[in-house]
């Protein structure tokens, strides 16, 4: 099988083991008690039904995915804390992005004033947020290469991310305005105004 075709799941190799069962002895090498304890309720059974049950239903979701892909896949889990799910196993056997470029764009519109920004891509943005706006101010590729590279693949194991949200810039706090006394008086002066007027109008009546 080259890497290139789809994975026949239910396939035996050499070592007698199906291709599902490789990805399922994977996991639990790569997470351990994080990903065996969904398995171990109840009775000895049960335990081998929740098994079965994660077999068949990991082999239909991950149907066409390739060899390359899976590789990808447990290639991106490295950087992923917690055992995914399986829709977030198949965002992560998409393409990587290009990490350099996205931290790239990240460092580029943090440095700006935040009604300048123009982010195009939402990874970058939302990655930004999690590794801090400040840090990267001051940050380099080199330096930054392995944690940018975590929280992107932490952020593509979730799949749909929000939306980027417009920028609309914060009322000043109470008491941290200076008064603008032009205005003020305008205001003052076409109050006086109105009220003489007023005034004039009940004499005359």
């Amino acid at each position: 099988m080259t890497s290139q075709q789809s994975i026949a799941w239910s396939k035996k190799g050499s070592d007698g083991l199906t291709h599902i069962t490789r990805l399922f002895d994977k996991f639990r090498a790569m997470y351990g008690d994080r990903f065996m304890k969904q398995f171990e309720q109840g009775s000895q059974e049960n335990k081998d039904d929740l098994t079965q049950s994660w077999l068949i239903t990991w082999s239909e979701g991950l149907a066409g995915f390739t060899a390359l892909e899976i590789k990808t896949g447990l290639q991106s889990c490295l950087n992923v804390e917690w055992a995914p799910s399986l829709p977030q196993f198949r965002n992560l056997c998409k393409p990587p992005p290009d990490y350099e470029t996205l931290f790239n764009e990240a460092c580029r519109e943090c440095g700006k004033h935040a009604a300048l920004r123009k982010w195009t891509s939402r990874m970058a943005y939302h990655a930004a947020n999690v590794f801090g706006h400040f840090e990267l101010k001051n940050a380099t590729w080199s330096a930054a290469k392995s944690r940018w590279t975590k929280i992107i693949d932490e952020l593509r194991a979730v799949g749909d991310l929000d939306p980027i949200p417009e920028y609309h810039e914060k009322l000043p706090s109470p008491g941290r305005t200076t008064p603008d006394m032009q205005k003020i008086n305008h205001y003052l002066a076409e109050l006086h105004r109105i009220v003489g007027n007023h005034e004039r109008e009940k004499e005359l009546s």
